[in-house]
């Protein structure tokens, strides 16, 4: 049975400040908006995540073995949905979108994204949040290497930058990573962990308004080969840069839902 938009078992329907808060997400007019407690279900997995913006959007699975779980409520997030990924047996979703439309997310014309996130694993095998071929030849790819978390970038080959973040994440807490890329904007690419520390890089090749090497995945690289192993909340994906008073809409609402900086 396929079912649309279901929310998650034993997670509360949203208080009146988080309904608000998220309204004034959605007036930033996101991109895409993936929050794990909106899916369609087949069998006892979830088989696609449904985006809140764009009507059709969806990141879907076919394959049963590389689906997850049905997305189940987190108490390390304020009781909010959270779908398990794991790289025993990568889980992973493709956008039906076709992959030109994710050329933003390295072509340096703007692009800004928030991951909300517990890792499960320190990741001495490099786990995956998602990828658009940053990990192969023309694209951008964010992931979690031993405690760590990067981003790299991919313009016909040579890379951008592969830009970390000091310090380490705490297994099991709940983080969101925040990341921009513009060309107009110096330096060109900047990666922060929310209530934490950052790193920035320009891009070591000449920007590219080329189709990435694949649509938007979710959860492991595009060769499916090194899988994300954490609990996932969302991902939040703006084709533009925003403004600081724009980051702290943001940030009142990742607050209001999950108590995350």
């Amino acid at each position: 049975m396929n079912r649309r938009g279901r929310r998650s078992a034993h997670v509360s329907g949203p208080t009146a400040s988080q309904i608000v808060t998220e309204q004034n997400v959605l007036s930033l007019a996101p991109f895409a908006w993936l929050r794990m407690d909106s899916y369609q279900i087949t069998g006892a997995k979830a088989s696609a995540l449904v985006d809140k913006v764009q009507p059709g959007h969806l990141m879907s699975q076919s394959t049963d073995a590389n689906r997850a779980a049905i997305p189940t409520s987190d108490s390390a997030g304020g009781w909010r949905a959270s779908a398990t990924f794991s790289a025993a047996s990568p889980i992973w979703y493709d956008s039906n979108l076709p992959a030109s439309s994710w050329a933003f997310l390295h072509s340096g014309a703007g692009a800004e994204w928030f991951a909300t996130y517990a890792p499960t694993s320190a990741h001495a095998t490099a786990g995956v949040l998602f990828d658009t071929g940053g990990t192969t030849t023309t694209g951008m790819c964010a992931y979690l290497s031993n405690s760590t978390r990067h981003i790299l970038g991919r313009v016909a080959g040579p890379a951008m930058f592969d830009i970390s973040p000091a310090g380490t994440y705490t297994l099991g807490v709940v983080e969101c990573l925040h990341g921009t890329l513009s060309e107009s904007a110096s330096p060109d690419a900047t990666l922060r962990v929310e209530g934490g520390t950052s790193a920035t890089a320009n891009s070591a090749v000449a920007f590219s308004g080329a189709a990435p090497s694949a649509t938007l995945r979710i959860g492991a690289n595009v060769s499916g080969t090194q899988g994300l192993t954490a609990r996932l909340f969302e991902f939040l994906v703006f084709n533009r840069i925003l403004s600081a008073a724009e980051n702290a809409v943001v940030s009142a609402y990742r607050q209001t839902w999950f108590g995350a900086p």
